[in-house]
């Protein structure tokens, strides 16, 4: 693809928009990073101008200091001067080239399309560098899959899109802000550009294959999201799409029997390098804010559905042939004890006054705990402390953010990032506490650390395995209840017309309080999302409660979602206390309803 020849032209064209009117066409697709690149051309024009000449008048006043000073023949003088202006001309023209080199990216930037993102040589030299199965001879080019892949790219299209709303709604129902009414998709498509495979690895082991294929997609996609918030209903654009990354597919186990593994594992072993932007349109009160709030959201749910522990299971053969394979399977294995002691050196962000801090730490985006705010103070004390779940200690990180919050809006944070540090859980050892002070960034999680400068944070971390224990062994012992809401079948609707607007509405409430009538305090409460119009509804939603007595009661309530008050279907009560280690399903009659079942995974993990 030649670039260089088609691409200067740009930069005149850009020199003659700006001294007309200081404003360039910059094309629809791209603009935010290309406005970016705009500025970052203009700096470079200037570097041209200026070191190129300065640095050759400085190597001819040297050039003639040595030749006065240490020749004295004025033959050898002049040969002195020559020397000195072939020498200044060599650094100067190395100088001049890898300034070139740098306005070479920016112009590139400059014109590109999406689609451009998807040629080698444009990731070359916008990414820095080479695709890893250029550098590696382990890696295969794979045209063919290509080929393959846009015949079928229609059909992926589709199934791909079926999956993201069937996942990612739920998710975005379950776990947006607070100032956030509603949200989802309202038109769905990843568009004609397929994904591009650019190189496979394959790694063999003994009792399973993993494969690594890096992918990038740069793709026309026609997503538009569904936003209630503040009042105000919104159809953002999803726009400026760029995703690049590396996939893990995982064969195991191998079988005997065609296609010879049981089953196959999908993820991404670290974030992608995944950009986007949303375009509200004009005139559109609030979008500022509900932009600032959503993109790192919906960043945050996605790579926490596609990063390791993540992962999508796909099984190929049955259990009588693979036998178990619930070690494939997303499962806690270790309970994370938090206590976040004090933030130092923070750096002040508010014109008036000092910040006003809170830690934010999750395992996963779905699990998040934050501590109180700390006023006016940039050296802060907690001594607050959390457990999380772990699934995978020796590839999942603790991810630490720290905030000044600098107001609320109708629930939602208005906040700015002060640092962040992710802490690799394999530097601890299981059951030995860990103190340190962890130094914050502004780098993004996706690199391998998020940088220094931006003060540091204390924390105690105890990572302890989860031990088995016996069903039926209460007391006073502290853990977790992990539940999956599976389906509902049979139910009586209370409305007038159509089926149940059906959720289930779960809480874990202490012993004492179980007995009592009417207004009673819970230790946690939590819902599914809503299933409209649906007398057998299935959820498959899983909902944790961490940290929580052994001889408490789980309360589960099935409801009809109306206006007003919401009715009930039926409700269930379970012991924790005979709820075992191990994942189990269990199918309950609704009681107080003439008909309706209910089926729920549980599982109770023992922290201490």
């Amino acid at each position: 693809m030649e670039l260089t020849r088609d691409l200067y032209p740009v930069v005149d064209m850009e020199s003659d928009e700006e001294s007309e009117g200081g404003e360039s066409d910059v094309s629809e697709i791209g603009t935010s990073y290309l406005q970016v690149a705009k500025r970052k051309l203009r700096v470079l024009k200037r570097d041209l101008s200026g070191p190129f000449p300065i640095i050759m008048i400085v190597m001819i006043l040297v050039a003639i200091y040595n030749s006065v000073m240490f020749f004295e023949n004025p033959w050898e003088s002049s040969i002195g001067i020559v020397t000195g202006l072939l020498f200044g001309t060599v650094i100067g023209y190395f100088y001049r080239s890898k300034l070139r080199r740098k306005q070479e990216k920016i112009v590139i930037m400059n014109n590109m399309t999406m689609h451009d993102l998807l040629k080698l040589q444009v990731l070359r030299i916008v990414l820095g560098e080479i695709p890893s199965w250029v550098k590696q001879l382990t890696f295969a080019k794979v045209d063919w899959v290509n080929n393959i892949m846009h015949q079928l790219w229609p059909y992926y299209d589709r199934m791909f899109c079926k999956n993201l709303r069937e996942n990612i709604e739920p998710l975005f129902e379950h776990y947006k802000p607070a100032s956030v009414k509603y949200m989802g998709f309202k038109t769905l498509s990843l568009g004609s550009s397929p994904l591009e495979i650019v190189g496979i690895r394959p790694d063999p082991k003994d009792d399973h294959v993993v494969l690594d294929v890096d992918v990038v997609w740069g793709g026309s996609a026609l997503v538009q999201l569904a936003i209630h918030a503040f009042g105000t209903k919104m159809s953002p654009k999803v726009t400026d799409v760029v995703f690049q990354g590396t996939l893990r597919i995982l064969l195991k186990p191998l079988v005997d029997t065609p296609p010879f593994f049981g089953a196959v594992s999908i993820t991404f072993m670290k974030p992608p390098t995944f950009y986007f932007d949303l375009d509200f349109g004009k005139g559109i009160p609030m979008a500022g804010a509900v932009k600032k709030m959503m993109i790192p959201f919906i960043k945050g749910l996605l790579e926490d559905m596609m990063v390791w522990p993540n992962r999508y299971v796909m099984p190929w053969l049955d259990e009588s042939v693979t036998g178990p394979l619930d070690d494939l399977y997303l499962r806690p294995s270790h309970c994370l004890h938090i206590k976040v002691i004090s933030a130092r050196n923070l750096p002040d962000t508010d014109i008036i006054g000092k910040s006003d801090p809170f830690v934010s730490l999750y395992t996963r985006q779905t699990r998040i705990v934050k501590t109180s705010v700390i006023k006016n103070n940039l050296n802060p004390v907690w001594n607050e402390e959390f457990d999380l779940l772990v699934e995978e200690t020796d590839a999942q990180p603790l991810h630490i953010e720290v905030y000044d919050l600098d107001f609320m809006i109708m629930g939602a944070e208005q906040k700015e990032l002060l640092g962040r540090h992710k802490f690799w859980l394999n530097d601890l050892e299981p059951g030995v506490e860990k103190i340190a002070w962890l130094p914050l960034g502004l780098e993004d999680f996706s690199e391998d650390s998020c940088g220094e400068g931006r003060g540091e944070l204390q924390l105690s971390l105890l990572c302890n395995p989860i031990r088995e224990m016996p069903a039926g062994d209460a007391g006073a012992e502290i853990g977790a209840l992990i539940v999956r809401v599976v389906e509902a079948k049979d139910l009586l609707s209370s409305d007038w017309f159509g089926q149940a607007d059906a959720y289930v509405s779960l809480k874990v409430v202490n012993k004492h309080e179980h007995k009592k009538r009417g207004e009673r305090n819970y230790l946690q409460k939590k819902s599914t999302t809503v299933i409209k119009n649906n007398a057998n509804p299935a959820w498959n939603e899983t909902i944790e409660f961490v940290s929580i007595p052994r001889d408490s009661i789980l309360e589960v309530q099935v409801k009809d979602k109306d206006f007003g008050r919401n009715n009930v279907l039926g409700h269930v009560n379970v012991k924790v206390s005979e709820i075992t280690q191990r994942s189990e399903e269990a199918m309950f009659h609704l009681l107080g309803a003439k008909q309706g079942t209910l089926e729920l995974e549980l599982q109770w993990i023992r922290f201490h």
